[in-house]
């Protein structure tokens, strides 16, 4: 991807059993060093993250460990991380105000025009949106993908001097 100049990069499905440095490590083990074409690391936080895995933990505690989690992140990349959410997730687990200083790639399959936010994004807005979950690009290609939509310039896609 890198030799042909392809925009890409990698996600980390957010676990709440698991410890955030441990979550890091791993994650960076995989990511290893940011390189040219690299995107942020994306932080994908879904119903299935906290599934009876929250017994023990408040919601406070979790929103602290994600943090936790984001930040091991940007220091270790020096990228700010992306959040993948939906609204109804955000609402309950990153309702915290500091979770808008992360850019949110939003999943909401609908058609309107447009999604439905997390509270904590509504005057801040989404940077991604997922509209979609199958997509033909070709007509000819039996290869679905998401459809997402990027409210940015290009150059925010990557590292800066990429």
């Amino acid at each position: 991807m890198k030799q042909n100049k392809v925009v890409h990069g990698a996600y980390h499905f957010y676990l709440a059993a698991h410890t955030a440095q441990g979550q890091a490590d791993a994650f960076l083990r995989v990511f290893g060093d940011p390189h040219p074409l690299r995107m942020a690391p994306i932080v994908d936080i879904e119903e299935l993250s906290f599934a009876g895995q929250t017994q023990n933990k408040s919601v406070a505690q979790l929103q602290a460990d994600v943090l936790v989690l984001l930040d091991l992140l940007q220091q270790a990349t020096g990228r700010t991380p992306i959040l993948y959410t939906n609204a109804d997730v955000g609402n309950i687990y990153l309702n915290d105000p500091r979770f808008s200083d992360y850019p949110l790639w939003v999943a909401d399959w609908t058609s309107r025009e447009q999604p439905t936010l997390p509270e904590a994004w509504r005057d801040v807005g989404y940077r991604f949106w997922q509209r979609a979950n199958t997509y033909t690009l070709l007509e000819n290609v039996n290869a679905p993908v998401d459809m997402d939509i990027f409210r940015g310039e290009a150059s925010e896609l990557v590292a800066p001097g990429s």
